[in-house]
């Protein structure tokens, strides 16, 4: 199955969705399909799509033409304000829940003996906070669902998250410190990036939220079928383990 077959398909499963959605349950739960620049792919074939009008835009999320005609404008308008709720609540809760993140990653450095230290530095005119772990690792701890980190060398017009993973990375390695990336989406490209700087990351496919927004999880599961949603009070197994691995 190719990969405007994927996105069709996935598309009338989810009735309606915004774009994220579709990019995620693609992403994370399609075998048997090359993965890098995945992101970027599923974007530029659903524009491809829209313009031939098999896929239409509805209140900036997106709907086949088939869906469309087949449920009507009524039923259409009363799914998308349902599903639309859940969606602008799993996006609010997503703003604490990557300081939450960031907190419980924190935490267990710190309780393995791990010292950190906070610095304002300058970089290619930029000041910016670092922190460093025993004075030889630096974290930068991503909990977003919304984009897809990869070698930021290969983009001619990159986004303010991966001009700060570009900036990070060149900062640690001009002073012999291991740059690390941790993050739920990072692209198989990274890969080349991370090794010319030094660097490690830790691909984690799933996002935080703090354990208030437990039922939220799961209905964003219900809703669009993401279960990559773990709204925990510690750190996941997964990220545990690749941290006693690779930095511990």
């Amino acid at each position: 199955m190719n990969l405007e077959e994927n996105i069709l398909r996935e598309l009338k499963k989810q009735i309606m969705a915004p774009e994220k959605v579709i990019k995620l349950r693609i992403y994370l739960y399609t075998d048997k399909i090359n993965k890098e620049y995945l992101w970027s792919k599923i974007h530029y074939t659903i524009e491809s799509l829209t313009k031939e009008e098999s896929i239409i835009p509805y209140k900036k999320w997106i709907i086949t033409r088939d869906t469309l005609d087949g449920y009507g404008i009524k039923e259409v308008e009363k799914i998308y304000q349902q599903k639309h709720d859940v969606y602008e609540r799993w996006d609010n809760a997503t703003i604490q829940g990557g300081f939450y993140a960031k907190k419980l990653i924190e935490d267990y450095l710190k309780e393995e003996g791990m010292k950190q230290s906070k610095h304002m530095v300058e970089w290619n005119d930029k000041r910016f906070r670092i922190n460093t772990w025993d004075s030889e690792i630096a974290i930068k701890i991503k909990n977003i669902f919304s984009d897809v980190f990869y070698n930021p060398d290969t983009i001619t017009k990159l986004n303010e998250n991966h001009v700060q993973v570009k900036r990070f990375f060149e900062y640690a390695k001009y002073n012999n410190i291991t740059p690390v990336l941790i993050a739920p989406l990072i692209d198989n490209s990274f890969y080349k990036f991370a090794k010319e700087h030094n660097g490690l990351f830790c691909r984690t496919y799933i996002q935080i939220l703090e354990p208030s927004q437990k039922t939220l999880a799961c209905e964003v599961n219900q809703t669009f079928n993401i279960a990559n949603i773990m709204a925990v009070n510690r750190i996941p197994n997964t990220i545990k383990s690749w941290i006693e691995t690779n930095i511990l």
